[in-house]
């Protein structure tokens, strides 16, 4: 069985984790250039444990944080996801214009982590903004980041 380093994994994971109970989530593979086809395709990166395909659907910015990570890290993190199922209930577009969006969605977690069963549901806003001509998660900060 492979044992995680928690001394350096878990600063990671509430850093992360953050991002994962706080929002960007949804769940379909592809993700068409709309603002609910950049949030589902990031939760369905992160049930995955995929963090670096889950950056791809975040503003340039604040992704490139992830390059200071060392990817034995990012492992630990992708194997600590994958405990944990999110599953979008709704999806509401707020706001959407030809460069912001703002995407309200309701986020079942369920699943088990170091041997505790959890199950929680949250409401979480999201900004995007078109970067590039994409659609990205961000633009204001990505909740949880900060």
């Amino acid at each position: 069985m492979k044992t995680i380093n928690t001394k350096t994994t878990l600063p990671i994971a509430l850093f992360l984790g953050t991002i994962l109970l706080t929002g960007c989530i949804g769940g379909f593979a592809g993700a068409p250039n709309t603002p609910e086809g950049v949030v589902r395709a990031y939760v369905s990166e992160m049930n995955d444990g995929n963090i670096r395909g889950m950056m791809k659907y975040v503003v340039d910015e604040e992704a490139a944080l992830l390059d200071e990570v060392d990817q034995r890290d990012l492992d630990q993190l992708g194997e600590i996801m994958r405990m944990v199922n999110v599953e979008i209930t709704s999806l509401e577009v707020l706001e959407e214009g030809e460069e912001t969006a703002l995407i309200e969605v309701e986020l079942t977690m369920s699943g088990s982590m170091f041997g505790q069963e959890m199950r929680e549901t949250q409401v979480e806003t999201f900004p995007l903004v078109k970067e590039n001509g994409q659609w990205k998660i961000g633009g204001q900060t990505v909740p949880g980041f900060y």
